[in-house]
């Protein structure tokens, strides 16, 4: 059997406040990187669905991200008639989850499954492209 093909299409990473509040999150998609505030959290999960199709990947993503973001379409109105969603667990974090609709065909893996490291081993939070802090209410895109 052949290891399954990852082809990136989109990127997204959120922060929260207290683990159970989002304060802001951002998303790279056609090459262009989003950032979205406390206020626009509705708009940073539609527009994950907006990419439609392809391999999306969160680092860490399994022990948090994937569940805000299957809570924030359901919370939202976002979820569509005839969505599916079939999760592939390792323990208590979620290893990819394949969701498919009308429109849909997008793949979400935790990159930290495939590299177990921190972000800030990868490389810094200016080479992610996001600063986001406790201090400033909105998250800035990085030069």
């Amino acid at each position: 059997m052949a290891a399954p093909s990852i082809r990136p299409r989109a990127a997204f990473d959120i922060e929260t406040v207290g683990w159970d509040r989002f304060y802001c999150g951002a998303l790279l998609f056609d090459g262009r990187m989003r950032t979205f505030r406390q206020d626009q959290e509705a708009d940073l999960a539609a527009a994950i669905l907006a990419v439609g199709e392809g391999d999306v990947l969160a680092h860490n993503g399994g022990r948090f991200d994937f569940l805000w973001l299957i809570d924030a379409w359901i919370r939202f109105g976002l979820w569509r008639d005839g969505m599916t969603i079939n999760v592939a667990e390792s323990g208590a974090s979620i290893v990819s989850m394949r969701v498919r609709g009308p429109g849909l065909n997008l793949t979400f893996r935790d990159t930290y499954r495939m590299f177990p490291v921190s972000l800030a081993r990868i490389g810094g939070k200016s080479e992610v492209g996001l600063a986001c802090s406790m201090e400033r209410a909105e998250c800035a895109e990085q030069a």
